[in-house]
Formats: C-alpha cells, structure tokens, sequence
C-alpha cells in the first residue's frame, strides 16, 4: 500500500489491486491507520483493480473521502513517484549488500591464506570485521500489519449495493433472517490459482494449498442440518458443487462481486483454505476457519473469532510425517512449499466437520482456550519471532510487534496432533 501523511491530518492511501485479498488488507489497512492517527483516509484509486466493488465499502467509523479529478491524479502521482524512490532505493540496498558479501566471503579466502604478511593480514581482518557489521540487510516495513488488523472495522456495502444485492439473494432463495455460512476452496483450474505456480524443480509451489470442495461434504451436511444456508464463493472455473442446502454462488450466472461481498458480510463464518476470501474476510469483519493450511506461521489467524486446521505434511527424503513441531522450524521454512521435499496431504472430512462444529459452538459459547492450546500458541509464536530475521517469508507474514495473533488451533486438532 503506498501512503501519504498531508500536513492538513490527512492520510492519501492507494492499496494494491493486484489479488482480491490483497485489495481488501490493504483497504483496511488504510483505514485501520488513519484510525490510529487520527487521520482522514483519502482513497486514490486503483486504476486496474482486480475487485473495485472491495473500494466501494464504507465506514462508519472511519469515514473515507475518495479523491476524484485534480486531486486524484496530483495524489497518484505523487505516489508513483515515492513509490518508485522506495523501490529504486531498496534495489540498490540490495546490490550493496550483494558486493559487500562478496568482497566479506573473499576477504575470508584471504585470511585463510597462509602468505599474508602479519601487518597485512591484521588490516584484512578488520576490514572483513567491518563489512560483517553491514551485512544484515535494512528492514522494509511489515507487508502484513497485523497488530493493525487485530480489531475488526464495521463496514457495509453503500445503499445502492446493498439494494441490487439483497434483490439477487432474495431471487437465488436467500431470505433476509436465514443464517449463512460461506464456503470456498482453492482449485488447481481456479483465476485466483493461476500465475502462482512455479513448477521448476526445487521451488515453491503454491498449488500445494489448493483443496478439493468435495471434502467440506459432511461439515456441509451438519450445517445444513442446523437451518444454515450454505454458500459457495468463487469463480466460474470452479467445479460445480451440488448438494442439498448450497447455493453455488461460483459457477451461478447470478455471482457479481457485490452479491459475493453480501454473502460475508452477512455470514456467520467462512470456511475456507489459504485463500482470496480469507483476506476479503478480514475486511468484512468475518470469522473464519481456515482447512487445509500449509504455513503454520503466516496462516495464523489474526482476531480471537477464528481458528486453522493444517495439512500434514510428508518429508520425501524419510517417509516421516513432520506433525506440527517439524513445521515450525527452519528446515519446514527453507523448503516451505516445495514439492520436491515434501507431500501434502488433505485434511479429511471428518477434521474439517470437527473444526466446523467447534467454531460454530465456541461462537455460540465463547472461547475456553485448553492447556495444549495454550502452549501451541506459546511454540509458534516463539518460532516466529526466532525465524523472523533469517526466513523472508516469516519477516513478511509473521509477528509484528511481537504480536502474531489471537486466533488459535482448534481444541480437538491440538489434542490430536499437539
């Protein structure tokens, strides 16, 4: 998200566009931040967002101006152009720190020669003692705020979006009192799934998270059973999900974004996989239960009102089963999502009814958090905070602050497998 602080207490944001998910933590994230300054959010915006509905939600509490005409394009470009200083910057932050391990690694080549002549060997030293201290290289801001994220904002659709998108849910049989519950599972066909793969050998492979619908089968059945209107988000490339109380939103010619949003807004929780909606979620204030997830650290839920299941996960090289203490560790990391390392394998329908019903209760009840909650809690965030400064993909997505979240892992799921 790319931000400016006027002189006049004003905040002039632009998210990212570029993913759904990404639109929506970056919307809120704005507004999250004007709240805490005590700012005015002016939005720019985006000029090709992938979701522009996301940007007509308003506020309440935190009123949002959206900039239009001079004052949009004056703002735009003056966001360019830090953006652009920002990137060149860090480009060249990192060069540097690229020639500086190098000369560092060749300086310790020299100092292991024996030829070097005493006076010089001694300079050597000090100046391979004085690159070692430049080696680390500059922190960026957090991409994921998430002791920003912790509270939720009330948000809802503007008057006209909310009309045109109560009329198509009355159409499609949703009444106005009857409870919903959303759904969504990554596909390997899916448009959120394409462009993040890549097959060659030894790299990161975020298809590993995808899942298949028909494993939500019996937590559908069970919410069904309780008088829930199950719906089904996604796109058309989805495959068609037909059972008794789903309304299949994705492949329905009826799915517009505005009615997609509805659905959250108005849902109970949302079941769903490491995912575009789960970051939508956020936004719409929604809880979740995310299934099927494969990152321990970056997945852990933010706010008090959701929970994760995780994949288990097979290292090639043993045949063993890495349990929840072999993901939380550096090996897990460095090889995060590699399927050249490690198999994934599907939570299965039983686990998911589990994890479904305990949300729905724990909503219902409030939250009793057992011992081995409690101490699964303690390892992740402590393994967060040690990877941090020597795993990229934990510095982005993992504690900030020290904070890393209020969510849990379900009590059943932590008996079983912590």
């Amino acid at each position: 998200m790319d931000v400016i602080e006027s002189a006049r207490r004003r905040l002039i944001f632009r998210p990212n566009g570029e993913t759904d998910a990404r639109l929506a933590l970056d919307f809120l994230e704005g507004l999250a931040l004007a709240r805490q300054k005590h700012m005015t959010p002016c939005l720019v915006a985006v000029a090709h967002a992938v979701n522009p509905c996301l940007l007509t939600l308003t506020c309440d509490q935190v009123p949002v101006v959206r900039l239009e005409g001079l004052a949009r394009r004056w703002y735009g470009w003056r966001l360019d152009w830090r953006g652009w200083r920002f990137r060149t910057s860090a480009a060249w932050a990192r060069l540097g720190g690229a020639v500086r391990r190098e000369v560092g690694r060749e300086l310790q080549r020299q100092m292991a020669l024996k030829t070097l002549a005493g006076p010089l060997r001694e300079r050597v030293r000090r100046w391979r003692e004085m690159l070692a201290a430049t080696e680390e290289e500059p922190r960026v801001a957090l991409p994921y705020k998430r002791a920003l994220l912790r509270a939720p904002l009330a948000v809802r659709l503007s008057p006209a979006f909310d009309a045109a998108a109560r009329k198509q849910a009355r159409s499609l049989g949703l009444k106005e009192g009857t409870p919903i519950v959303a759904i969504h599972a990554r596909e390997r066909g899916s448009n959120e799934a394409r462009g993040t793969r890549d097959r060659s050998a030894g790299k990161r492979d975020d298809s590993v998270s995808d899942s298949c619908i028909d494993s939500y089968g019996a937590a559908v059945d069970h919410l069904v059973a309780k008088g829930f209107a199950v719906v089904r988000l996604g796109d058309p490339q989805m495959a068609p999900f037909r059972r008794p109380g789903v309304l299949d939103l994705a492949t329905s010619a009826a799915r517009t974004p505005e009615l997609e949003l509805y659905v959250l807004l108005r849902s109970r929780f949302l079941v769903c996989g490491e995912s575009g909606p789960l970051g939508v979620s956020m936004l719409t204030g929604t809880p979740t239960v995310v299934v099927n997830a494969t990152d321990p650290i970056g997945t852990f839920p933010v706010r008090a009102d959701s929970a994760y299941i995780l994949k288990r996960v097979i290292d090639l090289s043993s045949g063993q089963d890495l349990g929840l203490r072999g993901m939380l560790t550096e090996h897990y990391y460095r090889n995060f999502r590699n399927p050249t390392r490690f198999a994934y394998r599907d939570n299965p329908p039983e686990e998911i009814l589990e994890a479904v019903k305990e949300l729905d209760r724990d909503l219902e009840t409030g939250w009793t958090e057992s011992p081995g909650q409690r101490a699964y809690r303690a390892l992740v965030s402590s393994t967060a905070e040690a990877l941090r400064d020597r795993v990229r993909h934990v510095a982005n997505r993992g504690p900030d602050g020290g904070f890393l979240g209020d969510g849990r892992l379900p009590r059943f799921f932590a008996e079983r497998h912590f």
